[in-house]
């Protein structure tokens, strides 16, 4: 198990730095949220920033295709409010919003909100009920069969995890999926 330190990794994600935060501080957590954003929203490759309930801030650097933030002690996810970003295509101004592995992360570990920041995307996405890991599949799932039926085309979304969101905020109960923070 990890300890949660710095230097800590999983292999993929490392743990770069840790600094105490008021978590109650909404405009000190915000503050956080919004620097992460101006920072990594044109980054290369995947970066996190995990703030706990416990006032711990975790910096994360990933890869380019991916950022664990399990690689904290699941006991402080519990709660938590993590924002990371997706790195941007060549040519685009964002990239896409959150991945059916992101939703997967925030039911496991009962985040409290996820923040997501690509280009100029910025997402936020909160459970309001308990979901499991096999009831997002099946809601996104779902949301992807009707988008399939519902497009007058065949050509690929540039953004098919956004347009899945959407249909899943529109369609499932407590789940709630939002742009702008």
């Amino acid at each position: 198990m990890s300890s949660g330190g710095v230097g800590d990794t999983d292999g993929y994600t490392i743990i770069t730095d840790v600094r105490q935060i008021d978590f109650n501080d909404e405009t000190a957590v915000m503050a956080e949220i919004e620097q992460f954003a101006e920072t990594y929203a044109y980054a290369d490759i995947e970066h996190a920033l995990v703030i706990t309930p416990a006032g711990k801030v975790y910096s994360l650097v990933g890869n380019e295709d991916t950022v664990n933030p399990a690689v904290i002690d699941r006991n402080e996810l519990e709660g938590s409010i993590v924002i990371h970003n997706h790195p941007v295509e060549f040519g685009l101004n964002m990239g896409d919003s959150f991945s059916r592995r992101d939703l997967y992360f925030a039911v496991e570990y009962n985040t409290r909100q996820q923040y997501l920041v690509s280009g100029e995307r910025r997402n936020v996405l909160e459970f309001t009920k308990k979901y499991t890991a096999n009831d997002v599949y099946d809601v996104w799932s779902n949301a992807e069969i009707k988008l399939r039926q519902t497009r007058t085309t065949r050509t690929d979304l540039t953004f098919r995890q956004e347009a899945i969101l959407k249909a899943i905020n529109n369609t499932a109960e407590g789940i709630v999926f939002y742009d702008e923070f």
